[in-house]
């Protein structure tokens, strides 16, 4: 009889909403990396490693969804701390890129707020340091 492994497994998203897998995967502190499709739907088809394999937490898990990215609404950032738009962003899909440092606040941003982009691209994100 094989005893149940102490660590954290992949969990089987498969046929799952993306964003479901996404939330199942942080739930169990993995990291995910998503890889759109060009076919139809939102649905995980597969994983890598695949479901039930015992991981380590921090683990990033690639997930491969049957469609194509989905278009997301770039957020206002304008003024806010550095420090706290990963989140904000990641949980829409997109990745933050910081060319001038992660410390102050935003004081620029492309694309500009209101644009349209997909799940997986970068928003640059230019911080300026408080000033003394």
């Amino acid at each position: 009889a094989s005893r149940p492994s102490a660590g954290p497994t992949v969990p089987d998203v498969v046929g799952a909403d993306f964003e479901k897998a996404r939330d199942e995967l942080r739930d169990r502190k993995l990291g995910w990396r998503f890889i759109f499709g060009t076919g139809n739907g939102r649905e995980v088809v597969r994983t890598v490693p695949a479901a039930d394999a015992p991981v380590t937490r921090g683990t990033t898990v690639q997930v491969y969804v049957a469609g194509p990215a989905p278009q997301v609404e770039v957020p206002d950032l304008d003024d806010e701390d550095c420090a706290d738009v990963a989140k904000e962003l990641g949980e829409l899909g997109l990745y933050p890129r910081y060319p001038s440092g992660r410390a102050g606040t935003v004081s620029a941003q492309d694309p500009l707020a209101g644009a349209t982009a997909r799940w997986n691209d970068q928003v640059s994100v230019t911080c300026t340091p408080e000033q003394d």
